[in-house]
């Protein structure tokens, strides 16, 4: 990275990192619950398994990733209105780190529901 590159820029890239690896987590959580569902026989009723597993009534799936893509957006709108305005830029840095930090975590949550 160039040395031109702000505190601002660099808080705002971790961000956007931290999230790519939340984004990458949830893919393998996703990807490990759609295998336990299928530890069935080949020669069983594919969706009578899937309803008939406890992960299926187990398992919420939550994602916030709608409203991680629209602090991005929203920052990215507010840099373009920035110009050179480091104090500008500095203050819209700050508020895309709280508008994630307001979201959620960007992975999936697994709850698992009583009885």
């Amino acid at each position: 990275m160039s040395s031109s590159y702000t505190t601002a820029d660099l808080e705002a890239k971790i961000v956007e990192l931290e999230n790519q690896l939340k984004k990458q987590d949830k893919k393998i959580r996703v990807l490990g619950v759609g295998l336990s569902l299928s530890r069935a026989s080949i020669f069983d009723d594919p969706l009578k398994n899937f309803f008939e597993a406890p992960e299926f009534w187990e398992v919420i799936v939550e994602d916030f990733s709608a409203c991680h893509n629209d602090c991005a957006k929203r920052y990215r709108d507010r840099l373009k209105g920035c110009g050179d305005d480091q104090a500008c830029i500095r203050q819209a840095a700050r508020k895309v780190i709280r508008c994630h930090a307001e979201c959620g975590d960007l992975g999936i949550t697994f709850n698992s529901q009583p009885g």
